[in-house]
């Protein structure tokens, strides 16, 4: 790049972050790879919710702003046919304190043809919801318009059998919970102990009381048209 004097400092400066970030991750990438470490699951950072602003329908009242996760949450509301109320930065629960739900979003990462979601089981956040009947997390895919309901024990018995995360005195601090979604909108969960295999989310319908919401025209065109019914799929 040129440079002719102080006065170019600041460009100068930038383009010499910018090159050395590259090469870190360049880098790091390398090194993950030689150690056969996860790179990709590494670097993504769930979130427990999101706030991005989506433009609604609804019926005549016009348009108005919700974010993502109150979108979502209003239509958990009408699949389990309760009112729900927010008790924490991701935490909802029923009027009578029966049913809890832990949120978590998940942007879509392309693997092959399929979109993978990830995310993070807490232990400490299904706490928040200790004293509830029915805990459930909700997992919300938010580039497909996909909502997940999957009942917080049935993801505790499958700890052993996933990756996880620990800190610098090796106490794991989440585990890594990763869903695969397919062009016909098929989903899969992906376990990784002992070896690596994944979960048909279809077939283990008759067995578990997962649920699963298609909310439609919500991922593809980042708006969601709150009039259209969503279909509701029990998986």
């Amino acid at each position: 790049m040129p440079y002719q004097g102080a006065k170019d400092f600041g460009e100068l400066k930038q383009f010499y972050e910018e090159f050395c970030n590259s090469r870190f991750k360049l880098l790091k990438k390398l090194f993950c790879v030689s150690m056969g470490i996860d790179y990709e699951a590494m670097n993504m950072i769930p979130e427990e919710t999101d706030h991005s602003v989506l433009e609604i329908s609804e019926g005549n009242t016009g348009r108005v702003a919700k974010d993502i996760t109150t979108f979502c949450m209003e239509k958990v509301e009408e699949h389990i046919g309760e009112r729900l109320y927010k008790s924490g930065r991701s935490v909802y629960r029923s009027a009578d304190g029966n049913k809890g739900f832990i949120v978590c979003v998940s942007k879509s990462y392309r693997q092959g043809d399929r979109e993978k979601y990830w995310y993070a089981y807490r232990r400490p956040a299904v706490e928040n919801i200790k004293d509830c009947a029915e805990k459930n997390i909700v997992y919300i895919c938010k580039d497909a318009g996909d909502v997940v309901i999957y009942p917080a024990e049935a993801m505790e018995k499958l700890t052993d059998a996933m990756n996880y995360s620990s800190d610098d005195d090796g106490k794991v601090t989440h585990w890594h919970v990763v869903f695969f979604r397919d062009s016909s909108g098929h989903m899969t969960q992906m376990l990784s102990k002992p070896e690596i295999r994944e979960i048909d989310c279809w077939s283990r319908a008759k067995t578990t009381t997962w649920s699963r919401i298609k909310i439609t025209n919500f991922g593809q065109s980042k708006k969601a048209n709150a009039s259209a019914l969503a279909s509701f799929l029990i998986v």
